[in-house]
């Protein structure tokens, strides 16, 4: 059954997510303005997927994001790029109208858009910067507190051209970007049927594309056919040999997983193209319609959603992705710059260290995580009978919201056993106790 929430219950629903009344009241902030939501349908998509769209949708713009809505050319059955191909133009048609429809059920008004892509005279584009948008029709819809409903074609000399969504979906985002009135999307979500990224039916939550996913950043990307997860650690280099593999850091040792379907591996390319082009505190998404507070939830928090290590998965719960930053592991002080570090720590924490804070950490330093230029931190420590001992986690203030907590925790996640103290009145021990249920870390010390 479909949960279509009144707009007051959605927001307090939400609210109540939040660990602490200071995050809660950053959303607020956050929201205050409507904010773009681009979003992509992969075909195919069955009539109850279209229901739920509709609901998460309707949803959405309660919470003030206006989504932009990109239903997916399926040109499987060609292997021209822009071409006409009658069932296909059909298909796409079919599914527009049917999606208009779910979202008039729900109360909410949409409207298809068709024209608002040109071409060069020649009637082809080599790539997709070749491809001009109009901004016009999709911003008078909005306007008028519609839902635009876009479809990757266009008509050239009395002729319907099918064009790559991918292709589509870059143009669009360039032109948002050089809009002064909309603006970037803060938020790039695949819609899908089966949902996020399970590897070997362990949900992958969060994935940061620059440390886990570093064969993207490789020229290969425009060759690779197909992907493998092999688990690493953080101090790996890729090589350019290895070019067909995906890496996933919070794996065990030795287990490959081969990734076949293309769909999956087209998603991660087209996410990773488009975040190197949106501002660098825009994520995307890949989740199923029908997860519906779990993409609610993972939208509006910015946070990955965490379900136990073996659940038994059917539709997988949404992955979060980020363009990420590098990661360095250290287990002593020697490569690590001291100002830097403390710099960092003094303005996570709002007040000095001790004094003789740097002098103890060097007898019982077990490891020191760095997120990008010291945007982050994890200190772990080694203390009496072998306890593994969470320190020290900081985020610099300037890097909030692009994901660095994420980054480090997922790291953190490998040392197993952990403990670490936490106040019993700090609200955020509500997000620690939901850790510990799921087996992340083990001890917990509330003083």
């Amino acid at each position: 059954m479909i949960n279509r929430l009144f707009p007051r219950e959605l927001i307090f629903n939400v609210l109540s997510s939040y660990p602490s009344k200071r995050e809660a009241l950053s959303f607020v902030k956050k929201f205050k303005n409507p904010k773009i939501g681009l979003i992509k349908v992969n075909h195919p998509v069955s009539q109850k997927d279209l229901s739920c769209l509709a609901t998460n949708l309707s949803h959405l713009c309660s919470l003030g994001v206006n989504p932009i809505v990109v239903m997916e050319t399926d040109l499987q059955f060609t292997g021209d790029n822009f071409t006409y191909n009658r069932e296909i133009c059909w298909n796409n048609l079919t599914d527009v109208f049917h999606l208009t429809e779910e979202i008039n059920e729900v109360g909410r008004r949409s409207e298809p858009i068709y024209q608002y892509i040109s071409l060069p005279n020649t009637g082809y584009a080599d790539k997709w910067t070749d491809i001009n948008i109009d901004l016009s029709k999709i911003k008078h819809t909005m306007s008028q507190g519609h839902i635009p409903i876009l479809v990757s074609s266009t008509v050239k000399d009395s002729q319907q051209l099918l064009i790559p969504t991918n292709y589509v979906l870059k143009a669009i985002c360039k032109a948002l970007g050089e809009d002064e009135e909309l603006g970037s999307p803060f938020k790039f979500i695949i819609i899908n049927q089966s949902g996020g990224i399970a590897i070997d039916g362990v949900h992958q939550g969060f994935i940061n594309l620059l440390q886990d996913i570093p064969c993207l950043s490789s020229q290969q990307m425009k060759e690779l056919k197909s992907l493998e997860y092999h688990s690493h650690s953080a101090s790996n280099n890729f090589s350019e040999g290895e070019g067909s593999k995906i890496y996933d850091s919070n794996g065990s040792n030795n287990r490959v997983i081969q990734l076949t379907d293309k769909e999956v591996v087209e998603d991660i390319k087209t996410i990773h193209e488009l975040l190197q082009v949106l501002p660098s505190n825009a994520s995307a998404i890949i989740a199923s319609s029908q997860s519906q507070s779990h993409l609610i939830t993972n939208l509006i928090t910015e946070k990955p959603i965490a379900v136990s290590p073996r659940a038994d998965i059917h539709t997988v719960p949404p992955t979060l992705f980020r363009k990420g930053m590098t990661v360095s592991i250290h287990n002593n002080m020697s490569n690590v710059d001291k100002n830097k570090l403390q710099q960092l720590l003094e303005l996570s924490f709002g007040k000095k260290l001790l004094e003789d804070y740097w002098e103890r950490l060097e007898t019982v330093c077990y490891s020191i995580v760095i997120a990008g230029d010291y945007d982050g931190a994890v200190i772990v420590t080694k203390e009496l009978e072998d306890i593994i001992y969470l320190d020290k986690f900081a985020v610099d203030p300037s890097s909030q919201g692009l994901g660095v907590a994420d980054i480090l925790w997922k790291v953190l996640t490998k040392y197993g056993n952990v403990s670490w103290r936490s106040r019993s009145n700090n609200p955020v021990n509500k997000w620690y106790i939901c850790v510990l249920i799921l087996g992340t870390l083990k001890k917990v010390m509330v003083t």
